[in-house]
């Protein structure tokens, strides 16, 4: 029973010790999580839109006719490539609304990453 209780309490130690320490064991690698270095650093609206109108997430969800408006972009956090705030409106007349996308640029091209 003490060794169990040993060992719970070794592995919250070595949780939170990690936790803190983090940062300085694992520094970021240069260019891992951020764009490579291009001319422009974030997608047109044309190119959001063009991606975002590739990307085939579900067979019987097309958006032909859908419309991309970026404003904020930046490093994502969690996988390679840039995340951007965009306003999305599906067919005109539609609702906008308003979700995180990320993109990347692959053979010279932007695409959508999620």
């Amino acid at each position: 029973m003490k060794a169990w209780f040993l060992a719970a309490g070794a592995l919250v130690v070595g949780f939170v010790l990690g936790y803190i320490t983090r940062p300085a064991i694992a520094p970021a690698i240069p260019g891992s999580s951020s764009i490579v270095a291009t001319s422009r650093s974030q997608p047109t609206d044309a190119e959001a839109t063009a991606a975002f109108r590739r990307m085939k997430t579900d067979p019987l969800f097309r958006t032909p006719e859908a419309m991309v408006t970026l404003s904020e972009c930046g490093p994502s956090k969690v996988q390679f490539g840039i995340e951007c705030a965009a306003t999305i409106v599906d067919k005109p007349g539609d609702r906008p609304r308003n979700k995180m996308l990320g993109f990347a640029r692959f053979n010279g091209q932007w695409e959508r990453t999620y």
